[in-house]
């Protein structure tokens, strides 16, 4: 008991000494969770990497955009999972995979967002077929 409370003065000793730093770290934490698949760090065939990094930017790109198009009720209940997630891993020890639970959330959004890339790819292959005919 007396060891944690040694740490526990130790880091917030640290944090007050260097609030910028801290800040900073946690800012990184977060960048990085939401940044990668979880898993994918390991990659090590290029190809694999880039495929990953274009998936994940997609998403969060698709992300953002169906949370500017969605409801903003509905987007911001669909946002709060990642935001709080976002919160706990600023100020804890963080990797990638604490962010699944809050990926189905986050993929509606997604969706949303991707949405009217579908209906413009529905309506060429519409009108090749019709053209076609």
């Amino acid at each position: 008991m007396a060891d944690t409370t040694n740490i526990m003065k130790k880091a917030i000793d640290n944090i007050l000494s260097k609030p910028f730093s801290f800040l900073w770290r946690g800012m990184q934490k977060v960048v990085m969770v939401w940044t990668n698949f979880p898993g994918t760090r390991e990659f090590k065939e290029i190809y694999l990497i880039i495929l990953s990094k274009t998936l994940q930017f997609g998403i969060l790109f698709f992300t953002l955009i169906g949370f500017i198009k969605t409801e903003k009720k509905f987007a911001i209940v669909l946002i709060l999972p990642a935001v709080f997630y976002s919160l706990i891993l600023f100020f804890t020890y963080a990797t990638t995979r604490f962010t699944v639970p809050a990926l189905p959330f986050l993929l509606i959004l997604t969706a949303k967002g991707f949405e009217p890339v579908l209906n413009y790819i529905f309506k060429i292959f519409r009108r090749n077929s019709v053209t076609a005919r």
